[in-house]
């Protein structure tokens, strides 16, 4: 068996949290047999009243599969 691992990196207002299902949800989208995660990063946006924008990058790992 072989996996392949990607970066992404998802984005949003309301939490880290939040920010991890978004690229979660965009990889679902994609690949298939996605058998993990590993959250890398985490980091914001600042602006003038505070965090306005959450960042959090992930590597999804996914078995490779052989078209026949």
């Amino acid at each position: 068996m072989v996996r392949k691992k990607i970066t992404l990196i998802g984005s949003s207002p309301e939490s880290w949290e939040d920010a991890t299902q978004v690229a979660i949800e965009e990889a679902m989208e994609t690949l298939h047999d996605i058998e993990w995660i590993e959250v890398v990063e985490q980091t914001a946006h600042v602006g003038d009243s505070g965090v306005d924008l959450y960042h959090t990058e992930i590597e999804v790992a996914f078995t490779v599969k052989r078209q026949a």
